[in-house]
């Protein structure tokens, strides 16, 4: 879709619940389908960033784009993963949201700045922070549909629900195109969670995805230490396989899409995509250059091991001086006074 790709956001208002995770993997598998992808990081964290191999955060990019430092074009960077283009958080993604707060910056600047440069992108994903601030607040508006990542259990769930109330809220007054394409079940394992699943489907129905990611620690532990998406670094895990399944459902949905941003009121005819093999070749191809590039060797977001710190040095602390004060000195005195007369009445009275 030529200059103006249909906008997703990641998002959950909840932390620890894979919105990176399914941002770098889904724009990966998305790509194995023949899509031109655009990842936008605006978490300050940038860890969507350095999962594309990016050992350092670069010195230009979501920050000078949302704040008119610099254009689309000059923040917009290739992967090594053919079709997936990447604007990367900076470490003054920080302070943006101060900045915004105080400027005259247009809501919905975002969604501008991609129409305008988008050129041939099919698509944008945005990995949002959980926090509602105003960099949050511009990928909402910007946004033409939300995915949200959810674990099931009862913390992430009541986290679920707020993020729902939050859509519904910019749906009702900031945006209101905005639709939520799915939720996506994420690292779960455990019977109780299960349960929590069964929960979640019977609230939320057909917005849950019929994928559901399941909980490989060794393969996105280690894919992230490494700076890699998970259905790169490992191609043939369940993961990867689940990713992909994903990218079909959101495939299955850009008509859509496609209708939300040009304003139709029929669907548009569905794009082709590669078959699921061809998708399924292609991570296994990117598998072998991550590893001729000496990516799968490098470890990115796993800091080395530095000198021991030394013990901490505590005061030992003063025993206080323990004093009466006056007036609890007079009373033991008053006291002792009228016992003293008590007795020497009670002498004579005798």
């Amino acid at each position: 879709m030529s200059g103006n790709p249909p906008i997703i956001a990641v998002f959950n208002a909840k932390g620890g619940v894979g919105k990176t995770t399914t941002v770098v993997n889904l724009a990966v598998c998305l790509a194995a389908f023949g899509r031109k992808v655009l990842v936008v990081d605006v978490d300050a964290q940038g860890n969507a960033t350095t999962s594309f191999a990016k050992a350092e955060l670069p010195r230009r990019g979501t920050y000078d784009l949302m704040t008119g430092r610099a254009t689309l074009a000059e923040v917009m960077h290739p992967t090594f993963i053919d079709g997936v283009s990447l604007v990367g958080a900076t470490d003054d993604l920080g302070i943006v949201d101060v900045e915004l707060a105080v400027s005259s910056l247009q809501q919905g600047r975002l969604r501008d700045l991609i129409a305008a440069g988008g050129g041939e992108l099919d698509i944008v994903l945005v990995d949002c922070p959980p926090a509602i601030g105003a960099m949050t607040v511009n990928a909402l508006i910007s946004a033409h549909a939300v995915i949200v990542p959810a674990n099931p259990t009862p913390f992430a769930h009541d986290g679920l629900m707020r993020t729902w109330h939050i859509v519904k809220r910019f749906r009702s007054t900031l945006n209101p195109a905005l639709f939520v394409h799915g939720v996506l079940l994420t690292l779960a394992d455990s019977q109780q969670e299960w349960a929590m699943e069964h929960v979640m489907k019977a609230e939320l129905g057909d917005l849950v995805y019929p994928v559901r990611v399941s909980h490989e620690p060794r393969v996105f532990v280690d894919a992230a230490g490494h700076g890699l998406p998970a259905c790169v670094f490992a191609p043939a895990s369940a993961g990867a396989r689940e990713y992909l399944s994903l990218a079909e459902q959101v495939l299955l949905g850009e008509p859509r899409l496609h209708r939300t941003v040009l304003n139709l009121a029929g669907n548009p005819d569905p794009v082709p995509a590669a078959s699921r093999q061809a998708a399924e070749n292609a991570l296994s191809a990117w598998h072998v250059k991550a590893r001729d590039m000496g990516l799968l060797n490098q470890t990115i977001n796993i800091p080395s091991l530095g000198p021991a710190l030394p013990p901490p040095v505590f005061a030992p602390e003063a025993t206080p001086h323990r004093t009466c004060s006056t007036w609890l000195l007079v009373a033991v005195a008053v006291t002792g006074a009228i016992f003293g007369a008590a007795a020497a009445l009670l002498t004579m009275l005798g």
